[in-house]
């Protein structure tokens, strides 16, 4: 298999750019008037992935420094924990920084938000965008942004709020996107056969360890999308692409 193809991949990632950049600059307006934005999407709608670094470069042109973390598990707020002992991530000291805290729904003691930012805070992280995520079709994130809202040191009782859904990709992206890892020609048609194939290709392709063949893509399909889709891709689509992929291994197996 030959190397991937670095004009492809800075197509896909120009495509990208552009199809996010909208819920950038949402985040961005937020960061203007507000310490904390709260970011909530269903898994794998490119909230982490996709958004925040996007962010981050606009930051970095302003000469705000940012930093992607991971939202700590069993963080108990006792008051004398710092950011190297709280964080897997590296924490660098800045000044006027923004923290994005990834998987920020997470269970912790009552407080734990508010311990979090200040933590962060005494980095130099003077805004925190907490990133929350929930199954597709089921929101159920209120009381995590009602939390995180508590831990902003503004005038008002709420926050700016930016909501991500998985969109279609445009396929000519979704073209690029398998030129780049030098997908089978046959492989990368019957990826955009599939039912919502533009989200599916950027979804499940990563999962892939080769795409040499057309089966050898039908079989990654049935299992490693399979194993990923619930809570994912609506019910009434998922049941759409079990229903023909599950056909197509059977001819191909056959």
């Amino acid at each position: 298999m030959s190397a991937e193809n670095p004009e492809a991949i800075a197509q896909v990632e120009a495509g990208m750019r552009e199809l996010y950049r909208p819920d950038a600059e949402a985040v961005l307006a937020g960061l203007a008037v507000s310490d904390v934005v709260v970011v909530t999407g269903p898994w794998k709608s490119g909230k982490t992935t996709f958004l925040a670094p996007l962010v981050g470069d606009y930051l970095a042109r302003e000469g705000r420094p940012s930093v992607m973390v991971g939202c700590p598990l069993d963080f108990e707020d006792d008051g004398e924990d710092d950011v190297a002992s709280t964080f897997i991530e590296p924490v660098p000291l800045v000044e006027d920084g923004v923290a994005f805290l990834d998987e920020a729904s997470r269970e912790g003691s009552i407080g734990h938000e508010r311990g979090l930012a200040r933590l962060l805070r005494g980095a130099g992280y003077r805004a925190t965008v907490p990133i929350i995520p929930h199954p597709i079709g089921a929101d159920g994130v209120a009381e995590y942004v009602e939390r995180w809202a508590a831990v902003s040191e503004g005038e008002s009782a709420t926050v700016p709020r930016v909501s991500l859904e998985p969109r279609k990709l445009p396929a000519t992206l979704v073209e690029a996107y398998l030129g780049a890892h030098q997908a089978d020609q046959a492989a990368a048609e019957y990826m955009l056969s599939l039912p919502e194939p533009h989200y599916l290709a950027v979804l499940t392709l990563p999962t892939m360890p080769e795409l040499r063949s057309l089966s050898a893509t039908v079989r990654a399909m049935h299992s490693g999308l399979l194993y990923k889709a619930p809570g994912i891709i609506p019910p009434e689509k998922l049941n759409i692409l079990r229903e023909r992929v599950a056909a197509d291994l059977s001819r191909i197996v056959s």
